[in-house]
C-alpha cells in the first residue's frame, strides 16, 4: 500500500474534528496535535518521493523467519533501524520552532534545547539514535534539564524520525512479502 498525502490529511481532519468535539481536551494541546500531525504527514510524503537512502534501499540484514517473527522476534531488529538524517533534522527543527512559539513552560523549554543545540550540547541525531534505541536514561538526563517539559526532547526525536521509520517500515514489509 502506498502512502498517499491528501487521503492521510483527510483523514486526520476526521480525526481532529472528532477530538475537537471533546470538551475536556484543551484546544492548545490539540492545536500541537494538529500541527505536528501535518508536519509528519509532510515529512512522510517528501521520504516517500524520494529513494531510499543507503543501506535501506535492497539491503537489509537478514529479517526475522515467520517462524520467529511469529514467536515475537522483531521482523528487522531495533539497531538496523536507518532513517534520513538530514530530513529527520529538519523536521526536529520544525517542530522544535513550534513548541518555542507556544510560549509559557513549553516554550521556555523549546528555547533550553535550541540553546543546547546551539553550544553543541545536543545533537538531533544523537536524540533520535536515542529514541530508536528506546534510551530512556540518555532522555533521563534531559528531563532533568527540562523540569517543566521533562519528556520535549523526546518528543521532539520521535516525532521527528517517526516518518523516516514508517518508511522503512513499508520497505520492510514489502521485502518481507517479496522473501515469502
Amino acid at each position: 500500500m502506498t502512502f498517499d498525502f491528501d487521503r492521510e490529511l483527510q483523514r486526520l481532519e476526521g480525526k481532529l474534528k472528532a477530538l475537537r468535539s471533546k470538551e475536556y481536551i484543551p484546544d492548545a494541546l490539540l492545536e500541537i496535535v494538529a500541527r505536528t500531525a501535518v508536519i509528519q504527514l509532510e515529512a512522510r510524503a517528501a521520504a516517500q518521493a524520494d529513494p531510499l537512502p543507503e543501506p535501506v534501499a535492497g539491503q537489509f540484514p537478514e529479517l526475522a523467519t515467520p517462524e520467529a517473527h511469529a514467536q515475537g522476534a522483531p521482523l528487522l531488529p531495533r539497531d538496523a533501524f536507518t532513517y534520513d538524517r538530514a530530513r529527520t533534522a529538519a523536521t526536529f527543527g520544525r517542530l522544535l520552532a513550534m513548541m518555542r512559539a507556544a510560549g509559557g513552560s513549553l516554550g521556555a523549554a523549546a528555547e533550553v534545547v535550541r540553546e543546547a543545540m546551539e553550544k553543541g550540547e545536543l545533537a538531533v541525531d544523537d536524540a533520535c539514535d536515542a529514541a530508536l534505541r528506546d534510551d530512556a536514561a540518555w532522555f533521563d538526563a534531559w528531563a532533568l534539564r527540562l523540569n517543566d517539559a521533562p519528556s520535549l526532547v523526546r518528543f521532539l526525536a520521535m516525532g521527528s524520525v517517526v516518518p523516516s521509520v514508517e518508511v522503512l517500515a513499508q520497505a520492510v514489509a514489502a521485502e518481507q512479502a517479496r522473501r515469502t
